[in-house]
């Protein structure tokens, strides 16, 4: 029997939607095929949704309710009733793309149509949009349209770390309602890593007893610093019962989302092995050396069979909660070097013909996807479980460099494109943000929307699609629910739409055209999400007045404010309208404030005017730096007296030699830099691990720490002629490096050169 639920529209406020024929419907993802009469248009404050499934009424009738209504009624049974709008919900066996629809507006009457219940539900999801994009005075006027839809990939994913920070099974159902409403199918949930075990295994309890707690840091940000919860101490975690995600998981089949659990393997595994150290090859709890900033925990024993069994139990129970068609099995970053050492495991290499550690992997790879694929699921990892493995059937995460995604797909494998320097939603989205992390790198909208999705070759898209694209959400800065909100949204949008439609509809312009309803259709759906902040703000110097600042925003309808009094900015402070000019030294903040009256986080950046610096009274003719060569283990520039000082030697220019020990060494350069004009020069300095660069014994840029390479920066204004320059570095261990470049306006970008460099 059909379902009738009658929704009685109440004013609530008014939201303007704007010209809708200039700007286009206001819907994300866009619809494959759109055909609309603007100059006809069915509207009212009734409706009555005809359907059999109470699943998609309910879910209808519910959002409703946030979106226009704070009561619902039922309706009486019946065909047509013209005094509502009818919504017809119906599946045809016509439409054999199972997650397509097709959406008619005709006065009166609004009939979605899809093969199967999932397409009906991407149809109403595009049709809350849409009432909630042409709702105005209590009243809904949508203009008359036909919709044919359906997504451009079949693997449409969104991930969740909740190792590093845990997240409450509340918290987890809005994800999962979020990932809905923008037509994603996938939760990839990130279940255990070195810092949390957040599953419950019957087979081994201690792996939540234990596994699952760690030392309580109150809300500092995770680091590869891992320690045990302390008996009677504050301690930091949870995990969700087998309960909670028999819970989580029938939430999220009624919403069409699959969840494909993850369980790593063989590394990132240190929660795991402190609770069951006789699975590790030492036998005791692993400690991160003190003077490396970043360190791998050690892996299960891939010589130790109890490892297999352990694994076999593990997923056994893992499959039993999860009906997803895919098990991730992580396979990622593995250190490999306790395998080397460890008697079982030359052992197992010996019996199995391997000659490397990369082939026990693949080793233990294999093995437990065979078991895994023999209880009929598929197997996912991240693409390291394909290196030096022939077996083309297991799906891959590419995270990596996009060439390792290609190369798979050439082997057979299927790829699901998940690259790191696009759909990692942990980096920070603009340069203040980045002072409050550890990353160096910003992934902005508009990466998330452009990044191109790799096509297979023609000769393998068959056998080896590519299945689609996944954002990641990795927690290491991530420890509340409102900052995991923001670093989502509305990265996710973006996402989407990327996932979605198809390439040849995709317009960055037009997307931002539609963000405003989209902005206000979360505010209905109370969903928290990061407002882009203006841009044209980074700290800097200047000689030369005035000093102009534009700023702008990829926002529509928004303005800017501003302050240069350090105070922060709201709707009472300078509205931005022309570049600002400054003659003075300054600090200047500004917020991009939403048509809603909603105010993004405030971005600031420090202005100083600055003076030449004179030339030192010298003339010198001598190229090259007095450099020192020290050796002794450090992880700070603070510590570099302690260094031993072994050889002197002139260096033609700032660079190691070849003749230094692979670790723990440190060098000092001294001497001049000749400046061929007065002008605001900018140093570049890249180093691992640490450095510092002093111009006329002032200190301009502080690298120190141990770290990969990459820029600091700092502007400083010489006149011509000589200037003292030196250079202190240091390397602890794991990669080396050292790499000093100079700029200006009259001078590209270089390593500073041989020739105007003296002692």
């Amino acid at each position: 029997m059909q379902k009738f639920v009658l929704i009685v529209l109440i004013y609530l406020a008014a939201v303007s939607c704007g010209d809708k024929k200039e700007n286009g419907l206001k819907i994300i993802p866009y619809p494959q095929k759109v055909s609309v009469d603007y100059t006809h248009s069915t509207s009212g404050n009734k409706f009555i949704v005809y359907t059999d499934n109470n699943n998609l009424s309910d879910y209808f009738s519910a959002k409703a309710a946030k979106l226009f209504v704070p009561e619902l009624s039922e309706g009486q049974q019946g065909s047509k009733n013209d005094e509502f709008i009818n919504i017809w919900l119906s599946l045809d066996k016509s439409i054999t793309e199972s997650e397509k629809y097709k959406m008619d507006i005709a006065e009166k009457n609004i009939k979605i149509t899809a093969g199967s219940d999932a397409g009906l539900f991407y149809g109403l999801q595009t049709l809350l949009q849409l009432l909630s994009a042409y709702y105005e005075n209590g009243w809904v006027k949508v203009p008359l349209m036909q919709i044919e839809d359906a997504p451009r990939h079949k693997w449409r994913g969104m991930h969740l770390d909740v190792s590093r920070h845990f997240f409450d099974k509340e918290f987890i159902k809005k994800y999962i309602d979020i990932l809905a409403i923008h037509k994603m199918n996938v939760f990839h949930w990130h279940l255990t890593d070195d810092q949390g075990w957040r599953i419950e295994i019957d087979a081994y309890p201690k792996l939540t007893e234990i596994g699952a707690w760690r030392k309580g840091r109150g809300t500092e940000p995770w680091n590869y610093e891992i320690k045990a919860a302390v008996k009677g101490e504050p301690r930091y975690g949870g995990y969700y019962t087998k309960e909670d995600i028999r819970e989580i998981v029938k939430y999220a089949q009624e919403r069409y989302v699959t969840i494909v659990p993850e369980i790593e393997l063989p590394g990132h595994s240190w929660a795991a092995l402190y609770a069951y150290l006789q699975l590790s090859c030492s036998g005791v709890p692993w400690v991160k050396p003190v003077d490396v900033a970043f360190e791998f925990s050690h892996p299960f024993c891939a010589g130790n069979e109890q490892t297999y069994i352990f694994f076999e139990k593990v997923f056994t129970e893992v499959m039993e909660l999860f009906p997803s068609q895919y098990i991730h099995l992580g396979g990622d970053e593995a250190k490999k070097t306790p395998w080397e050492k460890c008697p079982k495991c030359r052992r197992k290499m010996q019996a199995e013909g391997l000659e490397t550690t990369d082939e026990l992997q693949t080793y233990f790879v294999n093995r437990i996807a065979a078991f895994i694929e023999s209880k009929g699921r598929k197997v996912v990892g991240w693409d390291e479980i394909i290196k030096d493995n022939p077996k083309s059937d297991l799906t891959i995460m590419n995270w990596r460099g996009r060439e390792v995604g290609i190369e798979a797909l050439k082997n057979g494998n299927p790829v699901i494109f998940t690259p790191g320097d696009y759909l990692y939603f942990n980096f920070p989205q603009f340069s203040n943000e980045i002072e409050s992390t550890s990353f160096n790198r910003i992934i902005r909208l508009r990466d998330v929307y452009n990044y191109p999705i790799p096509i297979a070759p023609q000769e393998n898209e068959k056998k080896s699609p590519v299945l689609g694209i996944e954002g990641c959400l990795w927690t290491e800065w991530v420890y509340s629910n409102e900052q995991a909100l923001e670093r989502l949204l509305p990265r996710l949008a973006a996402l989407s739409e990327n996932a979605w439609s198809l390439q040849q509809h995709k317009n960055y312009d037009g997307f931002l055209d539609r963000l405003n309803a989209y902005f206000a259709y979360l505010d209905k759906n109370n969903i928290n999400y990061f407002i882009l902040p203006p841009e044209g703000l980074h700290n800097d110097v200047f000689v030369n007045t005035p000093y102009k600042i534009k700023l702008t925003t990829a926002l529509k309808n928004v303005k800017i404010y501003y302050t240069l009094d350090k105070s922060e900015p709201n709707e009472n402070s300078l509205l931005y309208k022309s570049p600002i000019e400054l003659n003075n030294t300054a600090v200047v903040k500004a917020i991009c404030v939403l048509p809603s009256g909603r105010k993004s986080h405030a971005v600031k950046a420090h202005y100083e005017k600055i003076a030449y610096i004179a030339a030192c009274d010298t003339t010198l003719n001598k190229h090259g730096l007095k450099t020192s060569y020290f050796v002794g283990a450090i992880s700070t520039l603070e510590d570099f007296d302690k260094l031993i000082k072994k050889s002197g030697f002139i260096s033609p220019q700032v660079a190691l030699s070849d003749n230094h020990r692979e670790d723990n060494f440190g060098y000092l350069f001294e001497g001049f830099i000749k400046i061929p004009q007065d002008d605001l020069y900018r140093f570049y300095l890249s180093s691992d691990d640490g450095s510092r660069l002093y111009i006329d014994d002032k200190l301009l840029i502080d690298n120190d720490g141990l770290h990969a390479m990459g820029d600091v920066t700092a502007k400083i204004a010489l006149r011509e002629g000589f200037h003292k320059i030196k250079l202190l570095f240091f390397e602890a261990k794991y990669g080396q490096g050292l790499e000093l470049e100079i700029s200006s306006d009259n001078l590209k970008k270089q390593i500073i050169p041989a020739e105007i460099l003296f002692y």
